[in-house]
């Protein structure tokens, strides 16, 4: 397969299909590169669509987004889905939007049970060495060199979900290198 020139620019071969050279970068970019970054979250919306597709697009890392729920008690304005169906929804909608950004998700076995107050309230429904061990797991799936918590663990983020995926994601940055912590 060769390349040649046209007026729009550089074409790959016909037996490759018609890649204009954005296309063909963006194809060049995607191939594996050393690095890699985890952005932690408690929903499918709380990613930061942004800084996923910068890191996946831009800096051509592999970026991946976990979110503990699928979101089943989130807000629905645009379909009459609630609870299970709602989570499969939010679970298509991270994935298209994974298509746009360039990142990847994966999601953990938590159910979003509705709004908590506290993240000691969300840790003790879905228990909070459960919560710590399934970061752990996905740290050390993906193996990133950097690991982006959505939230810090505090009162100021804004509900129970988000302060205990902030609180766990600390505990469990630290746990991932421990051989005798989840083996």
């Amino acid at each position: 397969m060769g390349f040649g020139g046209t007026q729009a620019g550089w074409r790959v071969g016909a037996d490759a299909g018609s890649v204009d050279a954005a296309g063909l970068s963006y194809r060049l970019m995607s191939l594996p590169m050393a690095g890699a970054v985890l952005h932690v979250g408690a929903h499918p919306d709380d990613e930061d669509s942004g800084l996923l597709a910068y890191l996946a697009r831009g800096l051509c890392v592999r970026a991946v987004y976990w979110s503990a729920t699928r979101g089943e008690a989130g807000q629905n304005r645009l379909n009459a889905y609630r609870d299970e169906a709602l989570g499969v929804f939010r679970t298509w909608e991270s994935e298209d939007a994974r298509g746009i950004d360039g990142a990847e998700a994966l999601f953990g076995p938590f159910y979003d049970f509705g709004y908590s107050k506290t993240g000691s309230d969300a840790l003790s429904k879905w228990g909070r060495e459960a919560t710590v061990g399934e970061i752990v797991r996905a740290i050390r799936l993906i193996q990133p060199e950097i690991v982006i918590s959505r939230w810090e663990g505090e009162a100021g983020d804004e509900h129970g979900h988000h302060q205990a995926i902030g609180e766990a994601t600390t505990e469990a940055f630290g746990a991932a290198g421990d051989p005798d912590r989840f083996p």
